[in-house]
């Protein structure tokens, strides 16, 4: 379902050549999920804006912003959405601890899915007052988003990684 791999072994092996000027946008909550990425980067420069601050450098040649979201989900879309604005970046990895607690993973590995989904959002079919719900029963919320002119809704259960970006098999 997964693949593990460092950031260095994800540029090294992922065909960017095409897009040498689009750098990867790698995020981050808090300190302690950027500082290696930080040290890493090779010519470092800090920005800030707002709230939310962003290294630009380079590894191994590379273009790579490193960007501190700060912690929460709004935090997480109002960085990603200036990173987009500022970078243009060819591809956004999110990494961090989130809870991860797998004795398998290191400092600075990725872990690369081949899909993803909204975790933020669940249904649960109708159930009397006093009969109560159990998480079990739980269903993810699609992502309704409207993406066409004519203002049809369009829904989506999970997003399919890019298999030439991500290394999927």
């Amino acid at each position: 379902m997964f693949k593990t791999l460092s950031l260095s072994s994800l540029l090294l092996a992922t065909s960017f050549n095409a897009f040498a000027n689009q750098p990867i946008l790698v995020q981050g909550a808090m300190d302690m999920e950027t500082n290696v990425l930080i040290e890493a980067l090779d010519n470092a420069k800090e920005v800030t804006r707002g709230s939310w601050t962003f290294w630009e450098g380079e590894i191994k040649g590379y273009p790579v912003v490193v960007s501190r979201t700060e912690i929460g989900l709004a935090n997480a879309a109002a960085s990603t959405t200036l990173g987009i604005e500022l970078y243009n970046p060819k591809a956004i990895i999110n990494q961090g601890t989130s809870g991860g607690h797998d004795p398998d993973l290191q400092r600075g590995d990725i872990v690369v899915g081949k899909e993803s989904f909204n975790m933020g959002a669940y249904k649960v079919a109708f159930k009397e007052k006093g009969e109560g719900i159990h998480p079990t029963a739980w269903e993810n919320f699609d992502v309704v988003m409207r993406l066409r002119k004519d203002g049809e809704l369009v829904n989506y259960a999970h997003y399919e990684g890019d298999p030439a970006c991500c290394l999927i098999p």
